[in-house]
């Protein structure tokens, strides 16, 4: 499997939830964050394989008929 590609202003999260952030930098496969925790700006630096793209909350899935 390919590691997943993220870019400046892309908003992810840890695998195993949490918080949305957004990615500030990327450094090979160190992937700089900032969010918001109780009105403070938190910024941290995770390996890219720890990360994911949120669902996307208009996502609503497949139709059926």
């Amino acid at each position: 499997m390919a590691a997943q590609e993220f870019k400046p202003g892309d908003v992810v999260r840890l695998k195993s939830g949490g918080e949305n952030m957004t990615v500030s930098e990327v450094d090979g496969d160190d992937v700089h964050v900032t969010w918001m925790d109780n009105g403070k700006l938190v910024h941290d630096v995770l390996k890219r394989f720890m990360l994911a793209r949120p669902p996307n909350p208009f996502d609503r899935g497949p139709r059926v008929l």
